[in-house]
């Protein structure tokens, strides 16, 4: 038994030797790397007729008659970017 426990150790010794050998870059410095591009604005689309009438009403007195919105239909597109509102 004693045959397969220095067989055993012997073994262990050996991984432990191979993995911390195994580290550590170079120690050399590495080349500055360029600052990140930020990503490119989407493409201005063309206004969406409900968003404009909604944001139309936001100056209005909020003790006036309620507006209709009958009128301006919802319009929804999946390829267009929602609207930030200002």
């Amino acid at each position: 038994m004693t045959r397969q426990l220095l067989a055993a150790l012997c073994a262990a010794l050996c991984a432990i030797s191979m993995l911390s050998a195994c580290g550590g870059g170079g120690g050399g410095t590495d080349a500055a790397s360029p600052p990140p591009v930020p990503p490119a604005p989407p493409p201005v689309t063309a206004g969406d007729a409900f968003f404009a009438a909604v944001m139309g009403l936001f100056g209005q007195d909020g003790e006036g008659e309620p507006a209709p919105l009958d009128d301006a239909a919802v319009t929804s597109s999946d390829a267009t970017e929602p609207q930030a509102v200002q």
